[in-house]
C-alpha cells in the first residue's frame, strides 16, 4: 500500500519503463472488510469509510483496525474503485478491470478467486494473515494513542484492546471478504 503521490510516481516510472504498446497488470485488494450481509459496494462506486467504520459490530471493528490504520497512514484504500483514474492520469491506457472477492475463514469454501481457482485449501493461511494483521494493528494502534472502535471512539487500555482485537478475530473467522481488482493498463503506441 503506498500513499497517493507514491502511486502516481510508481505510476509513472512504469510508464516511462514499457515500450509503447507494452501492458501492465496490477492485482491490488482494499483494506475494507465485508460480509455478505453487508456486501462491497458496486463497480463503479467507491467505499463508504465511514460507515465501514461506525456501529458495534464485530465487522467494525475488523474495519476500524485494517481501515482506520491504513487512513491514518495516509495510504490509498479504495484502489479497487481509483486505480484506474490512476492509471489514466500516468498516461496508461485502462483495457480491462476485473473485480473479484477475497474471503476469509468459513466464506472460502464458497467463493473462487478472479479466474475460477477454489479458496477452500487458503482458508487457514489467509484466515491467519488477517489474524495475525488485526493484532499487530490494534498493539500499535494501542501503543500510539490512536485506536478507535467504532470511529471517533478512543480505546486507551489494554483490556479495551484485546476485546476489540478478539471480536474481530471471531468475525475474520467466521469470514469477511475484501474486494480486490485486477487492471490492465496498456502505454499507448504514439
Amino acid at each position: 500500500m503506498l500513499r497517493e503521490d507514491g502511486w502516481r510516481t510508481l505510476l509513472t516510472n512504469l510508464y516511462v519503463a514499457l515500450k509503447p504498446g507494452g501492458y501492465v497488470v496490477v492485482l491490488e485488494g482494499d483494506p475494507v472488510a465485508y460480509t455478505e450481509k453487508r456486501p462491497p459496494p458496486l463497480a463503479g462506486t467507491g467505499h463508504d469509510l465511514t460507515a465501514a467504520m461506525s456501529g458495534s459490530s464485530a465487522l467494525t471493528q475488523v474495519n476500524c483496525l485494517l481501515t482506520g490504520a491504513a487512513l491514518q497512514r495516509q495510504l490509498v484504500v479504495d484502489l479497487s474503485y481509483r486505480l484506474g483514474h490512476l492509471l489514466q492520469t500516468a498516461g496508461l491506457r485502462v483495457t480491462a478491470c476485473s473485480r473479484a472477492l477475497g474471503p476469509t475463514g468459513t466464506l472460502c469454501s464458497r467463493y473462487t478467486g478472479l479466474r475460477g481457482t477454489p479458496l477452500h485449501d487458503v482458508r487457514a493461511t489467509a484466515t491467519t494473515i488477517v489474524c495475525e494483521t488485526v493484532e499487530a494493528l490494534s498493539r500499535t494502534l494501542l501503543s500510539r494513542g490512536r485506536l478507535e472502535a467504532p470511529l471517533s471512539t478512543p480505546i486507551g487500555t489494554e483490556e479495551g484492546r484485546a476485546s476489540v482485537a478478539r471480536g474481530a478475530k471471531v468475525q475474520i473467522q467466521e469470514g469477511v471478504l475484501f474486494l480486490f481488482a485486477e487492471w490492465v493498463a496498456q502505454r499507448p503506441m504514439s
